[in-house]
């Protein structure tokens, strides 16, 4: 355990990309339950449930945006805040899409069962969605 909290310690990035998956994991889960709630609490969202996942995804967003900014990045710095966010959401936006993309693929020309291709899509996803806050949202 030693060893491997030691090189945790030595390779920022792995260090980096183990809690942007974090606040990826936990972001889903927000955005999951936020979702829920409205659609099963609130009888509106439940007939627009676009509108529900649309605010959904919008929370999850800002939590992640926060959160990667003062732990992942640990971006201290107060200048330029907007326009980073607004690159987070940029690339949040890419990522989406591109998650759509992969999975629709995978599953229409490749013929890959949806729950494997969307794991895949993920993962894919991911990769971008670190390289891109690593580089063009929080970069020093």
């Amino acid at each position: 355990m030693q060893v491997i909290r030691q090189y945790l310690q030595q390779n920022k990035n792995l260090q980096q990309f183990i809690r942007f998956s974090l606040v990826g994991v936990l972001n889903t889960c927000l955005d999951f339950l936020v979702y829920t709630g409205l659609t099963r609490l609130i009888s509106f969202f439940s007939q627009c449930y676009l509108i529900a996942n649309f605010i959904s995804f919008v929370c999850a967003v800002i939590s992640s945006y926060i959160l990667n900014k003062n732990w992942t990045f640990q971006d201290k710095s107060k200048q330029g805040n907007s326009l980073k966010f607004s690159k987070f959401i940029l690339v949040a936006s890419v990522g989406l899409i591109l998650n759509e993309l992969i999975l629709f693929s995978l599953v229409k020309y490749v013929g890959m069962y949806d729950l494997l291709a969307k794991a895949m899509a993920t993962i894919l996803v991911l990769i971008w969605n670190f390289m891109a806050s690593k580089y063009l949202v929080f970069k020093k």
